[in-house]
Formats: structure tokens, C-alpha cells, sequence
């Protein structure tokens, strides 16, 4: 799944979920390594894999023994290093329980963090309301994602996606998390619409514009929404949907503008070994954009 799609000389980068490299040896009872790798492309449409991938693998001793997988990415100029968000398993338990950093200065060597940066006993301080669990039930039960990444006048913004199962259902809450520096302490920043943003906001001519999944007349589709400050309030548009999908299942929709042309990249998902990469374009304002198959 397409994890973060930012601008480097001459093209595109592409940060993407992918599998352990061949003869990846997994600690023992380690279960699902999720790693991460690059693709590049000059135009949107055509890409090419680094040859050295996966960049993003290696196993740290304090993880848990289901897996690690890259969830977001920014770009710091303060530090002038890309900065990497991994959902990790922490401790005994399995599924996705803490975020970590990871940092690099080229997209290939990375550092990471020695301990988790944000916790499910953390993101449940922020959302007592939804997180009435008790301390084994969010260890047990508790998930939380980074869906994306910003660095904006100075700060570092985060937006996290836990959730809890209340019952037979799991809940979700969205939340937007604010720091000075890359790895926290993190604040809960609040947004000033009952609309959260899913994916990273993209600014363009005084407004912020994120695309999101939902279903309009009972059909899969995205939506695009936008404001004029990062935290909202945002306004949804009334064209809703922009692009109608065959599924929203592992479809995450990644807005981004390149050299005047606007696209959404989204994982199609056909089974579990099959999550092919679709991109829909526009040269016209975004909230006009067609589906490209």
C-alpha cells in the first residue's frame, strides 16, 4: 500500500508497504514482518523500484513478535532528514500497539528510535471517551496507526488512528497530534470540524485539500474535502465522490500535486498477495477529478 508520495530531483518517490527481502531470517515466533520499500517515477504513471529494496527491515530487540511496518513519512528542513513513522507490535502481543521513528538523509540508511514514540496508552489519554477500556483490553485489544505525517511552521503534525473493541464491534477514533520535535512528546491538537483528516493534507493557492474514503448511494468512492487552515474547519465537496473504486477496502487514498498535475494513489485490493497500485489524474481543479483505470 502506498504509504507516502513526496518530490525528489527530477520525479516522484513512493514509500510502500512491501515483503521481507529473501532469506529474511524473522526472530522466533515473529509472524508478519512487513517491510518497506521505494519506487520512482518521472511522470506519475511509470515506476521503478530501487534496486537495494527493502530500505526499511531491520528487527529492533525491544519490538514485539508480530511485525513493524512504515505508516507515514515527512521531510524536517530543520534536521534536513526524512522521518519515518512505524506502527510496531510492542511486547508479547500481536497487532499494531505503538509508533516509532526511523530517520534518514537519503531514503536508504536508516536510524530508528530505541522505544516507541507514541503508545495505545497514550493516544487513549487523548480519546478517554472512546478508549474506556481497562489497561489488558487496550493491550490486548488496542491498535493504533500513524495515517500521516507534516512538518508545518516549525511542528511536527500526526495523524493517528486507535481504535478499541467495545463489545463484538471495534471503534475508531481519527486525531491529530502536535510536537516540536519529530519524536514527541506529542500534544492532541484540535480540529475544528467533525471532519478529521485521513491522509496527509496537500496545500495548494491558500487552501489544504485531503482526500478521503466513504461510500455515497450505498457505493465505494473518495471524497475530497478542504480548508484554509490545517486544523480546519473543513468543507467537503459537494461533487462527492471524485472517483468511484470497485472497493475502499486497503484503500488508503494518497492526494498529491507534481509539476502542476494533481493524482490520487490508492491500493486496489484484490487478496492479501495481491494490492496493486492504481493512480487517478487531473489537470483541472481537484474537485473535478475523473477516474483514470
Amino acid at each position: 500500500m502506498p504509504q507516502a508520495v513526496f518530490q525528489v530531483p527530477g520525479g516522484v518517490g513512493l514509500l510502500y508497504n512491501s515483503r521481507p527481502p529473501s532469506g529474511f531470517r524473522a526472530p522466533k515466533g515473529f509472524a508478519r514482518q512487513q517491510t518497506g520499500s521505494l519506487a520512482f517515477s518521472r511522470n506519475l504513471v511509470e515506476w521503478h523500484d530501487y534496486p537495494g529494496n527493502p530500505v526499511l527491515h531491520e528487527v529492533q530487540d525491544w519490538q514485539g513478535s508480530d511485525r513493524a511496518m512504515p505508516n507515514a513519512m515527512l521531510y524536517d528542513p530543520k534536521r534536513e532528514q526524512w522521518v519515518v513513522y512505524l506502527g510496531i507490535s510492542e511486547g508479547d502481543y500481536s497487532g499494531i500497539r505503538a509508533i516509532s521513528a526511523a530517520y534518514s538523509r537519503d531514503l536508504v540508511n536508516w536510524t530508528y528510535d530505541k522505544g516507541p514514540s507514541l503508545t495505545i496508552d497514550d493516544f487513549a489519554k487523548a480519546v478517554p471517551a472512546l478508549m474506556k477500556a481497562s489497561a489488558k483490553e487496550l493491550r490486548t485489544e488496542g491498535r493504533v496507526y500513524a495515517n500521516w505525517a507534516l512538518y508545518h511552521e516549525g511542528r511536527y503534525y500526526l495523524g493517528v488512528q486507535g481504535s478499541v473493541v467495545a463489545g463484538r464491534n471495534r471503534r475508531y477514533e481519527n486525531i491529530v497530534l502536535v510536537a516540536d520535535k519529530p519524536a514527541g512528546p506529542f500534544e492532541h491538537a484540535k480540529v475544528e470540524s467533525d471532519f478529521t483528516p485521513t491522509r496527509s493534507p496537500v496545500y495548494s493557492n491558500g487552501k489544504w485539500y485531503c482526500a478521503f474514503p466513504g461510500h455515497w448511494d450505498g457505493k465505494p468512492g473518495f471524497g475530497l474535502a478542504w480548508s484554509e487552515n490545517l486544523l480546519g474547519p473543513y468543507e467537503k465537496s459537494p461533487r462527492n465522490p471524485i472517483i468511484a473504486v470497485e472497493t475502499i477496502s486497503r484503500s488508503r487514498p494518497v492526494l498529491f500535486r507534481y509539476d502542476g498535475t494533481w493524482a490520487i494513489l490508492f491500493a486496489h485490493f484484490y487478496d492479501y498477495r495481491d494490492m496493486r497500485l492504481r493512480i487517478a489524474l487531473a489537470n483541472i481543479h481537484p474537485s473535478l477529478i475523473d477516474y483514470c483505470p
